[in-house]
Parts: C-alpha cells; sequence; structure tokens
C-alpha cells in the first residue's frame, strides 16, 4: 500500500496553493503548526527516532539486558559469514521469486476474466477479496488442516485418486513452495482489485476501434491492454516484493523455519536472533540489510525512467523496435474470413475464461469450507482420522466449548479496544496534520511534508529492537498503550489527508475566512465535514489492519490477559492436537475470521474504492 502511494502524483487544481493562508505574521504560520504537532510527535518517537538509534545499535554489541560495546562493522561482517543468515536471506529472496509473479499473473488473469458486471463474476471478486483481510492466524489454522498429510482436504482429495499425500510443511523441499502457494491464497485479493480497477480506466474507445478492425481477444490483450497495464503492474510487483520479504507469520506458526532452517526467512532470523537469543545488535544490523532489500524494492518503479532513455535509446539503435498501441487493419479482401476467426477466438476465450474462473472459485472456497466442516465435527471423531460423513455427526460443542473457557472472549474485547483506538487515533492524528500540511502556511512546511513521506518506506521490522526498548523502560509492555501507540506513527493515513485536503477548492473556506472563522473553525465546520468518504475508508483500513496484527502484539504482550485474538489464536496452535482439539481449533478460526469478513461485506463498496484510487491517475 505505502509502495503504490508513493508512485502516484496527486493532482493539485489550480488555486490551490492559493487555499495556504497567507498574509499571516510569523507568530501566526508557527501556530500553524501546532497541528501537525501531535502526529509529528508520535511519528519521529516511535517510527524516525528507532530507525536512527537501531542504525546505531548494528554497530555495537549489545544484549536485552543493556550491556553494550561498540565494535564497528563487525555485526555486518558477521551476517556474510553467517551460513545461517545466508540461509535466511536466500530463503526471503527464493519466496519473493515464488509468489510474486505468481500473485501479478494470476491477479492479471483474474482481472481480465472478472471484468464483466455479472452476479457471478461480482461473487468471485467478493470471495478472492474476502480471503485477503483474514488474520495471519486464521490462514494457517485453516491451511495447516489443509495440507496435513492424514486428515488434510489435500491428502483426502489425493488418497481418493490412490496418490500419495506429500508431507508438504515437513518436506525441504516442499514447505517454502508450499508456504509461498498459501500467501498466493491469501494475498490475491489487493492485487487484482487494483488491477481490475487500472483496466476499467483504459477508454473503451480503444477497444471498438479493435473490434472493428477484427483484433482477437489475444491481439487485443497483447497490442493493447498489457502495454496500457504495464505501468500499474510495475508498481504493483513492487509493493508485493517488498511486503513478501516481510514474510513472518506464516513461516513461524506453520514451520518454525524448518525443517533445518529450509523455510526460515529474514523476519523470523531477526526475531530469534533478538527475542529468543537476546542478541540484540546482531539482530539491528540483520534488521538494516532487510530494510535495504525492502526500499530496493520499493525504489524498483523508479527505474523505468531509466529503460525509458538509455535502454530505449539502445533498443532503437539495434532498430528492434516496440509494441505498438494500435492495430493493424484486416486484409480488405477478406473481412467476412476475420470476422469468423474472432468469433472462433472469443468461443475459445469464453470457455477458457469460465473454466478458469471455476478452478479460482473452488481453490477459494474449498478451504474455508472445509474449517466450518470440522468446526462442526466430533473431536474424537476427528483424532481418529477416519472417513468423516459428511450427512451426519454435526455438533456445536466445539463452540461451545470455545465460549466456556478458551479465553477467546478476553482476546475479542483486547483487540476491539485496540483497534477502535487505532482507529480513532489515526483519524484525528491524520486529519489535523492532512490540514496543516494541505492547506496552510507555516515555515518548514514542504520539508516537514517530504520528511513524513519518506516514512512510508520503513518497514516495522527495522525499528521493532529500539521500540521494545522505548517501551520496556516505560514498563508499559502488557498495556493498552504499548499495543496502541505504535500504530498511530503511521504516515499513510497523513498523506493521505494532505492530498484528500489539497482537492478541495478554495470556495469552501473563502466566506468562512470572511465571517473570521478561525483556522480551526475552518477545518473543523467547512473542510472536515467534505473528507468524509475518505475518512470512513482510512478507518476501515486501519481497523483491519489493527485487528489482523501479529508481529506486534507478539513482541509486546507477553500475558495471556493482555493476549489480542491474532496472538491468542496462535497461542492455541500449538496445543491444538493436545486439550483443545482440532475442532475446538477450528471453532476458534471461523469466530475469529467472523467480525473481519462482516466489517469487509457491510463496507464492501467504500473499502475497495479506497484501494483503488490508489492507481487512479
Amino acid at each position: 500500500m505505502q509502495t503504490i502511494r508513493r508512485g502516484l502524483k496527486f493532482p493539485v487544481p489550480r488555486g490551490a496553493a492559493a487555499n495556504l493562508t497567507k498574509g499571516q505574521g510569523a507568530g501566526r504560520s508557527w501556530r500553524n503548526l501546532l497541528f501537525a504537532m501531535p502526529f509529528l510527535f508520535v511519528y519521529t518517537w516511535l517510527l524516525v527516532y528507532p530507525l536512527v538509534a537501531g542504525i546505531h545499535l548494528s554497530l555495537y554489541r549489545a544484549n536485552l539486558f543493556g550491556g553494550a560495546h561498540f565494535i564497528g562493522i563487525d555485526n555486518y561482517v558477521r551476517l556474510f559469514r553467517d551460513a545461517t543468515f545466508l540461509q535466511a536471506l536466500g530463503n526471503s529472496c527464493l519466496f519473493v521469486a515464488l509468489s510474486v509473479p505468481a500473485l501479478v499473473g494470476l491477479a492479471l488473469m483474474l482481472a481480465l476474466a472478472l471484468n464483466r458486471a455479472t452476479p457471478f463474476a461480482g461473487f468471485l471478486r467478493g470471495t478472492v477479496f474476502a480471503a485477503s483481510v483474514l488474520s495471519v492466524t486464521v490462514l494457517t489454522i485453516v491451511w495447516r488442516e489443509v495440507l496435513a498429510p492424514d486428515g488434510g482436504l489435500v491428502g483426502k482429495a489425493l488418497s481418493a485418486i490412490h496418490l500419495v499425500t506429500p508431507a508438504f510443511l515437513s518436506d525441504a523441499r516442499l514447505a517454502l513452495p508450499s508456504l509461498a502457494a498459501i500467501t498466493v491464497w491469501w494475498s490475491l485479493g489487493l492485487p487484482m482489485i487494483l488491477i481490475l480497477s487500472a483496466l476499467q480506466q483504459i477508454p473503451s474507445e480503444v477497444f471498438e476501434a479493435a473490434a472493428l478492425d477484427h483484433a482477437t481477444p489475444w491481439t487485443t490483450f497483447r497490442r493493447i491492454t498489457l502495454p496500457m497495464l504495464t505501468p500499474a503492474l510495475v508498481l504493483i510487483a513492487a509493493y508485493e516484493c517488498a511486503l513478501q520479504f516481510q514474510l513472518f507469520g506464516q513461516a513461524q506458526l506453520l514451520t518454525q523455519g524448518g525443517p533445518n532452517g529450509a523455510s526460515r526467512p529474514m523476519v523470523l532470523f531477526i526475531y530469534e536472533t533478538g527475542f529468543n537469543h537476546w542478541d540484540v545488535g546482531y539482530a539491528a544490523a540483520a534488521s538494516q540489510v532487510l530494510f535495504l532489500f525492502i526500499l530496493a524494492s520499493s525504489l524498483a518503479p523508479r527505474l523505468r525512467g531509466l529503460a525509458g532513455t538509455r535502454l530505449g535509446r539502445l533498443v532503437k539503435a539495434l532498430n528492434l523496435g516496440t509494441p505498438r498501441l494500435w492495430l493493424p487493419r484486416a486484409p480488405a479482401a477478406g473481412p467476412d474470413l476475420g470476422a469468423a476467426r474472432v468469433q472462433r477466438a472469443q468461443r475459445v476465450w469464453g470457455w477458457a475464461r469460465n473454466l478458469f474462473c471455476a478452478a479460482m472459485l473452488t481453490v477459494m472456497l474449498a478451504p474455508l469450507a472445509w474449517t466450518l466442516f470440522l468446526s462442526f465435527r466430533d473431536n474424537t471423531e476427528l483424532m481418529r482420522q477416519s472417513a468423516l460423513n459428511p450427512f451426519g455427526g454435526y455438533t456445536f460443542a466445539n463452540y461451545l466449548n470455545v465460549a466456556g473457557g478458551t479465553g477467546l472472549a478476553r482476546w475479542f474485547l483486547n483487540s476491539m479496544i485496540v483497534s477502535l483506538a487505532q482507529v480513532g487515533g489515526v483519524l484525528v492524528l491524520s486529519s489535523l496534520a492532512g490540514y496543516a500540511f494541505g492547506r496552510l502556511a507555516f515555515p518548514g512546511r514542504a520539508g516537514l511534508y517530504m520528511f513524513v513521506v519518506m516514512g512510508l518506506a520503513i518497514p516495522d521490522q527495522s525499528v521493532i529492537l529500539v521500540r521494545h526498548h522505548i517501551f520496556s523502560a516505560l514498563h508499559w509492555h502488557n498495556t493498552y498503550a504499548a499495543l496502541i501507540l505504535p500504530g498511530l506513527s503511521a504516515p499513510l493515513g497523513v498523506v493521505l489527508m494532505t492530498e484528500t485536503f489539497r482537492g478541495l477548492p478554495a470556495s469552501l473556506e473563502d466566506a468562512a475566512r470572511l465571517d473570521g472563522a478561525s483556522a480551526f473553525g475552518i477545518f473543523w465546520h467547512v473542510l472536515l465535514p467534505q473528507t468524509r468518504p475518505i475518512l470512513t475508508s482510512l478507518g476501515i483500513y486501519t481497523f483491519l489492519l489493527s485487528w489482523n496484527d501479529y508481529w506486534w502484539p507478539l513482541i509486546s504482550a507477553t500475558r495471556p490477559s493482555m493476549y489480542t485474538l491474532t496472538e491468542g489464536i496462535a497461542a492455541a496452535q500449538s496445543n491444538y492436537a493436545g486439550i483443545t482439539g482440532i475442532g475446538v481449533l477450528m471453532a476458534e478460526a471461523v469466530l475469529a475470521g467472523l467480525p473481519v469478513l462482516i466489517v469487509y461485506l457491510v463496507f464492501q463498496r467504500r473499502f475497495v474504492s479506497a484501494l483503488t484510487s490508489l492507481v487512479r491517475p
């Protein structure tokens, strides 16, 4: 998300510069900065300072107990001599190479197939995107039972055709590809929606001209659709690369980095080094290396400008040519033959599209249906791994056990408190800072705004060690403050609100200014009501992000009474085959996934609209 937003050029309407308050004295201009100060304080305290301090910490031999000794770059030298780190680095790169092309390719195919206004297309779009709003803990519960060698959904399907079920998660050759496949299933919704939005922005006149020229679907895709989608595809691929380098939850919960480190990514290496082995300086050095990889992925779209100049001149010199956006005219002698050929191609495309959509619907729904099915089965029956009768043997006992004493109610309450508090905090801080940067004048406004935008490139993994130390020094771990405050430092909401305020016409505030309204009065009574749709979208996005967060609660909340829902469900997975039982665990997964699915279904149009706005020119 951050990478996509960073790659845009936001329109500033004529007269927007005049909206900045003019004719004010230096004191009044400095007072305008007060609107942005609350966010700038949290942002600097919990994001920028931890990044700088983390770079400094990487130059020391340090541990969690406070001992530190300056060693220069020895941690970095040690990293690239460490076989475990090099294996983790290679795993992360291989995971990105496996998952990103599959994500972008499948998302493109789905967008092309679902670019229709039909009930089935709408249902499949909603199903694909609904999977992406599940938390990583629910995801891993679902796929643990789908891929289980004995009794899993895939195992039963292969047994039905007399094939041996591979050990997907415990085979060193299959563990990382299996995690990549699970991640593609989970993450497919967002790139599909973004590509679909970009696809719908291509002028319909271009496709009408192609139809008049008797262009087949393949020719239209190759000559028109793909070249015009390329900028969006490059941006989405860069975002996915940056995101997939941050693989953690799937590996930690499903394989624990095994077997023999075959699926340990860089983030899991950082977590184990810093919080299990207490080698904080070494973990900080590893986090900075990860930051450089993520930064390089984020900046990849900038290379397109170089490709369009030097490489473009090279291509021209070699007389290789470039793809044309226009289509060759059909031969004048046989227009009827061309039309018949197009009709055959369209029929083939229609059959292929329908088969592909049916296969994708099966793949997306089968794991969810299997989880729901198991949640109503008796634990004793499930542990026997016997054939399950789909027409009988259902029970609500698993849901009654969850309600009776698994801690789910407490975890649910904690998640609700944290998520709603973060939504309120983000909306307040982002709207105030966005108003200051978008409509007011004060010294250093442009530089401070660039300072905020640069924070979009900072991943949580590069600041987590210092952030943990900050809250440890304050004795705030296992408190709501520690769970809530880090989420308020993300700069995306400020960037979004700044561009929203800049886009509002000056006429909205002229009358209020003539009536002597203060800067806050104009903000509260005139401009803020105009941003309500964007605020709603930002609130929904923040809620889902906070509700599904696993990385920070795992580190900050160590008491079961302070677990969020994602952390509590993760803790239950370690005991799923013992006291808890598979059926109870499946019931917990269903109940944990319901809130975000309900939020998504209720606000689906607004949420998808907010996401698709990110690729609009």
